[in-house]
């Protein structure tokens, strides 16, 4: 594979200054460019030796072992006070160059190629599986900041896709809707992040730097409501913060009408030490029985759920129709046989 050539370009303009990058390459990041970054996940390194799998993996059949995450955008609109990131690199539009999607991508594989090269080193490991792990198949967009504040992430989900990877999952907080507006093909699974059942909440929780940010995520969810892609409303549930009324997240499910809804513990680590409390984190049994009440209210069902994950996913008992075709999840089979059919749909349009 031939790789694009790409200085990175140092100047106020920069979305991260270089002690920062510093900061973040001890972190074990891979920076790319002038604002993308990737880094091996837990769960991958866990599922390329063999010993478990990521809950994308039982819930959508994602191959753990073969994921790249990702993100096109140092930067965030928002910060969040459970955000286990750097909440302190914020804009609140797009600062400094754009890189090309293309470079991005073949860069990235490149980058975690590298920062896999290390699981060869114990002999206990099975030596094929690290060689399948090398070649990444699934796109994870959500490692860092808001992957939508990159102009051209419509151009980067095709460029995914003709580098044959066979899903993408993209997560967006929902703060920039024109993104979700231009797109003509989707990542696999789009997931919104919800903390927030109104706008006092919101500001309290998500702490935006723009003013618009709770009327931008309305639309956003308005907006999903009719994409022709699976659709996922993740709740990131916080202990004694946004569990105590799991009914007043209705009006947001009927607004998106989400195929999946993913309840999912928030997790105290990185910088959210510095923002939250270890009480904040809710054990599984607290998220079931959260699910439990906001699926009695809105009419979904539990569909499945992972321990040590402390998550929960529910489903839509009915199929959201948009021209015709149906959206509605089932089981993993089920899922599986909708990525395959996907990707051949799309293919005419990449």
């Amino acid at each position: 594979m031939s790789l694009t050539v790409l200085q990175v370009q140092e100047n106020k303009e920069t979305q991260l200054p270089e002690f920062k990058r510093e900061r973040l390459e001890k972190q074990h990041y891979k920076l790319v460019g002038n604002h993308s970054a990737v880094k091996i996940c837990y769960w991958c390194k866990k599922s390329a030796k063999g010993l478990a799998d990521c809950y994308k993996n039982d819930f959508y059949g994602i191959p753990s072992n073969q994921c790249l995450e990702m993100s096109p955008a140092i930067t965030c609109n928002k910060r969040c006070k459970h955000c286990w990131r750097d909440t302190s690199v914020f804009s609140t539009k797009w600062v400094g160059p754009v890189d090309d999607p293309k470079f991005i991508v073949e860069e990235c594989i490149k980058s975690r190629y590298k920062l896999m090269t290390g699981l060869k080193g114990n002999p206990e490991n099975d030596l094929d599986r690290i060689e399948e792990s090398f070649i990444p198949k699934h796109a994870a967009i959500s490692l860092t900041g808001e992957p939508m504040m990159y102009p051209r992430y419509g151009e980067l989900i095709k460029e995914f896709f003709k580098h044959d990877f066979t899903t993408i999952f993209g997560v967006t907080s929902g703060t920039v809707p024109e993104t979700i507006k231009s797109l003509d093909v989707f990542p696999t699974n789009i997931y919104l992040s919800v903390e927030a059942w109104d706008k006092e909440m919101y500001k309290t929780l998500c702490i935006p730097v723009i003013p618009d940010a709770w009327e931008k995520f309305l639309e956003s969810a308005d907006l999903l409501k009719s994409v022709k892609t699976r659709t996922v409303m993740k709740i990131t549930c916080m202990k004694g913060l946004n569990m105590h009324s799991p009914e007043k997240f209705a009006f947001l499910v009927e607004k998106m009408q989400p195929d999946v809804i993913a309840c999912k513990a928030y997790a105290y680590m990185g910088y959210s030490k510095q923002r939250m409390k270890k009480e904040n984190t809710p054990d599984y049994e607290e998220v079931h029985k959260f699910s439990s009440k906001l699926a009695d209210v809105v009419g979904y069902e539990i569909a499945a759920s992972k321990k040590g994950s402390d998550i929960v996913i529910l489903r839509r008992s009915y199929s959201r129709i948009i021209d015709g075709k149906e959206f509605i999840y089932k089981n993993l089979e089920e899922e599986k046989k909708r990525n395959e059919e996907y990707l051949k749909e799309i293919k005419d349009r990449l």
